[in-house]
């Protein structure tokens, strides 16, 4: 199963990221719990997001 159906199939808050921290993959489940969309998210440093919330 490709990277981004297992994501999308998953119930539990997932976020994909590269070695450098940038997140490459962000489920629906994590946007409920954080409140950032995917495309908020997607190519941003996770860390740059850390401790904000909406």
């Amino acid at each position: 199963m490709p990277a981004r159906q297992l994501l999308a199939a998953l119930t539990h808050a997932a976020i994909l990221t590269d070695a450098t921290g940038v997140v490459v993959g962000w489920n629906s489940a994590a946007t409920a719990l954080f409140g950032w969309s995917a495309a908020e998210m997607v190519g941003r440093p996770l860390i740059a997001q850390r401790g904000q919330s909406r």
